[in-house]
């Protein structure tokens, strides 16, 4: 971020909201080195002349201080007068995977081990020279676990990350943080040998903090309803808060979503320690699925991201039943991960704890009351889930976290329907399959940007006057729209004006209504590209589907065969005009964003993959007598140099059964109160809502991390306070109900530049 001009106004404000609000949700607006230093310069003294005041900035100077602390406590503990780099770091334990201790010892030398250090919380003494090589190879995996850990943390909520650019700082010429850098780039080190260890440390984690310092009540059993990122993210950090944890979630393990998101680094931190080696695979490889961005953010489908959790998360589950197995039921630990069946109900009423019911989700089970005969156990329902037929599975808990989405049908049961906080903004979505993996569209793989729609005319224009002249089977009102739409969307004004004797039409250019808002990222396989719809194409698809639905009626309705073969093929066509309108639309977004961004000079071309191989099947291929294909010998040479450019130039292409263009409606909902106590006869549980199950946010920000994570800093506070005569001192229902509400303010607060907040919510950014 540049500061060449001063630090603008509006940067100042957002260190303010981030100062108030104990740390930024994402790692994007954090206040940078550079700007750090501008301030201490030029703006310390003159606080009068400022939005941005000396105390709030004071809490920026304590988080530098605390990062410096924390840096040197961690660099004195763990090495001394370090000379091995984390390259050579990386090349032992990669070598290690495949290689004995003494093999390494002997081809590396040890002097990277020497300056090795005991644990942090035993005395700083060097590691023996009789220390075998074995011993030593386990001491740096620790390290560079160690190392994960700490730069986690540095990112977790509320955390120096949260209001330091830590990347920045790193650059800083003070051997403070450089020996920062070093442990990030240690943290960034990937091994087998270090993924075993890494699900011991996940493991140990899980033990250390099941321990309550408090007598007051336990939560010890977590029920997780729902398994996309969001859920499996709070079922891993419940786990290694010491909970026992359930997955429950009613669609099949290959259900999937191909939306594409962004994490920043806050997320990153917590995957590079929980995936291992899968994290470079996801993000690192030839051919991998998602990319690798500037300043630690990376680019993934929900799709992917939600495999690569619960496979991992399969993982960890394997490893927690082979290491308990010898324990009886109740002492044992356990992560369980249930698809395809459904949290139905709770029931407290009468019994000393509360309990859910779980099962296949029938209509019959909206209204029902569930009877105790008709609920078994989960423990008697264990290794026998087919058999217990129509009856459903109780299973009692401590916390049920509602990670469902926006149409969570249990927390709509239990905490109440969503309020509608946002006008609702309608969006477009392409995803282009990349033909080269290997060639990037886009110079930085991601760019946005904002431009009148006026600019991009000359490419809508050439998309739908070729499409006009496929639309003469639309009826004469869709046909009159259709032959203006253009105009409509760029907002041009058309009068009439005589002149000679004659009636001109006149078009006056808009470039100053509405923005189109175009987004482009990138990963290995694939291009995507979002915009916000313009309302006049917004009105015609509306007007479109009406028609097409009056056909369907008519169609439905036919009492004769011919004449409903008719109104068959008119149905085909306005489906197939429908595909074709989307992908006009999209063809002329790309080209206008092309002309827009930074592209280096790539060349980039769009083909349907359904006409290429029509076109194929028409062009170079005769056929003999005995109908057998006869190669054209005078297109060899011509095909040869088109395969050689084809070489050159990236081709993207529109895959009608894996990718595809589609619009959807943006508004952000919350639940008033996202938290709430069930209480039984002896005992009582929290339900919670988290992810969009709590507020579903505008897809530009980033905020299901955001509640999961201050719902577990609570739960911690809450087991290491005090309990005073018998009574809980520190109410945790209470204070998980203040954190989880704070979600829709944030999530209102980065949203509101692109969405509009209705006016009887406006209170909730003002609190």
């Amino acid at each position: 971020m540049g500061i060449s001009d001063g630090l603008k106004d509006w940067r100042e404000y957002q260190f303010i909201n981030i100062a108030k609000s104990g740390g930024s949700t994402q790692s994007n607006d954090v206040i940078q080195s550079k700007e750090y230093e501008y301030i201490l310069k030029n703006i310390k003294e003159n606080w009068s002349e400022h939005q941005l005041t000396k105390e709030h900035f004071q809490i920026f100077q304590d988080n530098v201080k605390g990062l410096k602390g924390s840096i040197a406590t961690f660099t004195n503990a763990n090495f001394q007068n370090y000379k091995c780099n984390a390259d050579f770091v990386k090349d032992v334990l990669n070598e290690y995977d495949t290689k004995t201790a003494k093999e390494i010892a002997e081809t590396k030398g040890m002097e990277c081990f020497k300056n090795l250090k005991n644990s942090p919380s035993s005395e700083t003494k060097n590691v023996p020279p009789s220390s075998s090589e074995e011993e030593q190879l386990k001491k740096l995996i620790n390290l560079v676990i160690e190392c994960k850990n700490f730069i986690r943390n540095l990112n977790s909520e509320g955390a120096e990350g949260s209001f330091l650019d830590i990347l920045s700082f790193m650059e800083k010429p003070e051997k403070i943080f450089e020996d920062l850098k070093k442990i990030f780039d240690l943290s960034k080190i990937q091994s087998k040998k270090l993924d075993e260890a890494i699900l011991e440390k996940i493991f140990k984690e899980h033990v250390k903090n099941r321990i309550q310092k408090n007598t007051g009540k336990v939560y010890k059993n977590a029920i997780v309803e729902g398994a996309g990122p969001i859920g499996l993210y709070a079922t891993y950090k419940l786990f290694m808060e010491g909970m026992n944890v359930t997955v429950i979630n009613d669609r099949s393990e290959n259900y999937i979503r191909t939306q594409l998101v962004i994490f920043d680094r806050k997320w990153v931190s917590q995957m590079r320690l929980f995936f291992g080696t899968e994290f470079d695979k996801l993000f690192f490889e030839k051919d991998s699925v998602g990319k690798m961005l500037d300043d630690e953010l990376v680019l993934i489908s929900i799709k992917d991201m939600e495999i690569a959790l619960m496979e991992r998360l399969k993982k960890v589950s394997n490893y927690v039943e082979n290491k308990e197995k010898e324990k009886n039921d109740e002492e044992k630990s356990f992560l369980n991960l249930i698809y395809e069946i459904a949290v139905l109900d709770i029931v407290n009423e009468n019994y000393e704890k509360p309990f859910v019911v779980v099962g296949k989700r029938e209509k019959s089970n909206e209204q029902k009351e569930y009877k105790p005969e008709e609920i078994i156990s989960a423990f008697e329902a264990k290794e026998k889930l087919s058999s217990i037929g129509s009856k459903k599975i109780g299973i009692i808990f401590d916390f049920l976290f509602c990670a469902g989405g926006a149409n969570d049908k249990i927390r709509d049961k239990i905490l109440g329907a969503p309020q509608e906080l946002t006008e609702a903004i309608n969006y477009g979505v392409t995803i282009f399959k990349k033909k080269h993996l290997d060639k990037d569209v886009i110079k930085e793989n991601a760019s946005a940007f904002f431009k009148p729609i006026g600019e991009m005319e000359k490419y809508l224009k050439e998309q739908l006057d070729k499409l006009n002249k496929e639309s003469n089977f639309l009826s004469e009102e869709l046909k009159k729209d259709f032959a203006k739409l253009t105009d409509q969307i760029c907002e041009n004004k058309i009068s009439s004006r005589k002149r000679c004797g004659k009636v001109h039409h006149v078009v006056d250019v808009n470039n100053q209504g509405f923005q189109v808002n175009i987004c482009l990222f990138e990963t290995n396989p694939f291009l995507y590209m979002s915009t916000n719809t313009p309302p006049a194409l917004v009105n015609f698809i509306k007007k479109f589907k009406n028609k097409k639905s009056e056909i369907v009626n008519k169609w439905n309705w036919m009492k004769y065969l011919r004449i409903k073969d008719k109104y068959k093929d008119l149905m085909k066509k306005y489906e197939d005009f429908y595909v074709k309108l989307q992908k006009s639309w999209a063809i002329a977004l790309f080209k206008f964003a092309y002309t827009v961004i930074d592209n280096g000079s790539k060349k980039t071309v769009i083909e349907e993959k359904e006409e290429k191989k029509e076109d194929e099947k028409k062009k170079g291929k005769k056929r003999t007598a005995n109908g057998k294909v006869k190669k054209d010998s005078a297109k060899k040479s011509e095909n040869q140099n088109a395969k050689e450019n084809e070489e050159e130039i990236q081709i993207l292409e529109f895959d009608q059964y894996n990718i595809n263009t589609n619009t959807f409606w943006v508004q952000i909902k919350a639940v008033e109160n996202p938290v709430k106590e069930i209480k039984g006869t002896k005992d009582s549980a929290i339900v919670a809502a988290i992810g969009d199950a709590n507020t579903s946010p505008h897809f530009k920000t980033l905020s299901g991390r955001l509640g999961v994570d201050t719902a577990i800093l609570e739960i911690k506070k809450y087991k290491e306070s005090e309990v005073l005569e018998g009574k809980e001192y520190y109410d945790l229902v209470e204070n998980l109900l203040i954190v989880l509400q704070k979600v829709k303010k944030r999530v209102l607060e980065k949203a509101q530049h692109f969405i509009t907040v209705l006016d009887m919510f406006e209170y909730i950014l003002k609190d």
